[in-house]
């Protein structure tokens, strides 16, 4: 059975909850200690999570030897990424509603995916995504109206 679709639905579940989490529990810390504190759970679960993929033989500690130095590097520049990521969108969050920041920030996303998609790893640009990215930028619009 292709989980693709299960597997979408509950991602875009999360991502949609996540920032309503964030701001809602984000407005009595900074932005720094929400993030810091954010992390330590996530490093917790992680953890938990590591726990119980090593007790079922499924990864151990030696599997970051499959990694050399490119690898690490993409690997800290998106933890970077990531970290920085999280500063800003907490930031808007505790400033802005939700409903306004999120509907800006996804599309672009999406546009900015497809154009490094195209132009940096040369995947296919049909006319269909073409047609998507004029259709996600009039979108935008009508939301900033």
């Amino acid at each position: 059975m292709d989980y693709k679709y299960i597997f979408i639905v509950c991602l875009v579940l999360c991502w949609t909850l996540n920032p309503f989490f964030k701001k809602f529990s984000a407005s009595k810390l900074t932005s720094s200690e929400y993030l810091i504190f954010n992390h330590i759970l996530c490093t917790l679960i992680v953890f938990i999570y590591f726990i119980y993929l090593a007790f079922n033989g499924s990864c151990d500690a030696n599997c970051l030897r499959k990694l050399n130095n490119k690898d690490i590097i993409y690997s800290v520049l998106g933890a970077m990424t990531s970290v920085f990521a999280s500063i800003l969108l907490i930031e808007l969050l505790k400033k802005y509603d939700a409903t306004s920041i999120i509907p800006n920030i996804q599309p672009l996303v999406l546009i900015l995916t497809l154009l490094i998609g195209k132009f940096i790893f040369n995947e296919t640009m049909t006319i269909t995504k073409a047609s998507g990215i004029i259709t996600i930028v009039g979108g935008i619009y009508l939301i900033n109206l």
